[in-house]
């Protein structure tokens, strides 16, 4: 019955028209009462639709405005953390540019330092060279003196001794031994420097022939004494030492520039070897930089 009813109440509401100047009240009163509830129901669902729309705008502007929070939060971070990247990324470069500085100034040091090692190298060769000669000058020096020359040791030095006085000495040596020695015999004669408080008289004569006789003549005399010469001897007045006559031992004299000068190239060697150990320390030091190091412009 109420199924039916409803129908017919359709069918009305649907054939009348939608809007009338005067709507007539009475015949909708005439009608059934549980028609006229029905016809109310579709405007109480469009109001509870409209809430529920009302609702769900406001959760989206909720949703909406708590995600533009999210993302502005997490721009700001995103900021500072690249602003913190930035200053590592600064301060990079910083140290970048620090050690091209300090790879390039030890780059020029190595530089100046091997010219100078070259400049050592060719100073240190011709140093061998000069010593070389000066060698062969002192081998030479040595034979043209050792072949006219003798050497007197421990005879006693006078105050105020002169060439004059040493060579009388030689002149009386000579007359001793019976092989007489003229003024004009005796090329040179002087003593060496010596620590010792009677320094060695070295005499040079002007001919071999003088100097092989003086040794002969003292051979003959060490045999009379039995090998011992003393200053008294000689006839030399004072304390009576013992004394010795030789063939002059010039080596020793004469080799002191060249062994000055071979210590000179020993020492030269030395400043060489350390400025060589520096540079191969510089040289591992740059290998150590150069590869671990980014230029960045």
């Amino acid at each position: 019955m109420l199924s039916a009813a409803r129908l017919e109440v359709e069918k009305e509401v649907i054939c009348e028209p939608l809007y009338d100047s005067a709507p007539n009240l009475s015949a909708a009163e005439a009608r059934d009462g549980g028609a006229s509830d029905l016809r109310q129901v579709p405007f109480a669902s469009n109001r509870i639709g409209k809430r529920r729309r009302e609702i769900g705008t406001d959760e989206l502007k909720t949703s909406i405005d708590n995600l533009n929070k999210l993302f502005a939060t997490s721009m700001s971070q995103q900021e500072s953390k690249l602003a913190d990247v930035m200053s590592v990324v600064n301060e990079i470069r910083q140290q970048n540019a620090d050690i091209r500085m300090s790879v390039d100034f030890l780059s020029e040091e190595y530089n100046d330092l091997k010219k100078k090692l070259i400049a050592m190298d060719i100073e240190r060769k011709d140093q061998i060279l000069y010593i070389k000669s000066l060698e062969d000058k002192v081998e030479s020096m040595e034979r043209n003196s050792r072949s006219t020359g003798l050497e007197l040791r421990n005879f006693t030095q006078k105050a105020g001794e002169n060439e004059s006085d040493l060579s009388e000495l030689v002149m009386k040596i000579g007359e001793k031994l019976q092989t007489p020695v003229e003024q004009l015999e005796i090329k040179d004669v002087f003593r060496t420097k010596s620590k010792a408080e009677n320094k060695p008289i070295i005499v040079e004569f002007t001919s071999v022939i003088k100097k092989e006789a003086i040794l002969e003549s003292l051979k003959k005399f060490k045999r009379d004494r039995k090998g011992l010469l003393e200053s008294s001897s000689f006839g030399i007045h004072g304390l009576s030492t013992r004394v010795f006559i030789s063939e002059t031992k010039i080596r020793e004299c004469l080799r002191w520039p060249a062994k000055s000068q071979r210590q000179i190239l020993i020492s030269s060697a030395g400043l060489y070897m350390d400025t060589c150990t520096y540079a191969r320390g510089m040289a591992s030091r740059l290998s150590v930089l150069l590869p671990m190091t980014t230029w960045t412009a």
